[in-house]
């Protein structure tokens, strides 16, 4: 490892030791000019070199949302999955919801598959048509069975 990716991974683990982030945003905070100024390279390095357990991270995330804020489940999805916010992948977003108060109750509910439904809106443009229509149902039979 050079020494500007050793850098980046020193500023990793302290960014790591304040707040959850997801890999995505892990890397943005460390490559910015707003955040930590390394190269995308060398934080995308130092970030895959660490052991990080991204579904903890995702719980991390949604429960430090909820004590700043009174988050819906459906607000917490999107927060938790937005490029604009954390941008955790569909399985982090799914485990850290549901490990909060604020998606309990929803669990196994038309009201949440509602929730799953709109956010299709919320996918990148580059996902197909068949794919959007589909994910909610996939979804739910994936990570929602009990």
């Amino acid at each position: 490892m050079t020494g500007p990716q050793e850098n980046a991974v020193r500023s990793a683990n302290q960014s790591l030791n304040l707040s959850g982030f997801s890999r995505t945003g892990l890397i943005q905070q460390l490559s910015s000019d707003y955040g930590d100024g390394h190269s995308v390279r060398d934080a995308t390095t130092a970030v895959d070199s660490l052991n990080i357990n991204w579904n903890k991270q995702a719980e991390r995330s949604a429960r430090e949302y909820l004590r700043m804020q009174g988050f819906s489940c459906k607000g917490l999805i999107d927060q938790l999955s937005s490029s604009y916010g954390d941008a955790y992948t569909e399985r982090q977003v799914t485990h850290g919801a549901q490990q909060t108060n604020a998606c309990q109750e929803a669990r196994g509910n038309l009201w949440f598959k509602n929730i799953l439904l709109g956010m299709i809106c919320h996918m990148p443009d580059g996902v197909d048509y068949e794919r959007r229509k589909a994910l909610p149902e996939v979804w739910i039979r994936t990570h929602l069975r009990g």
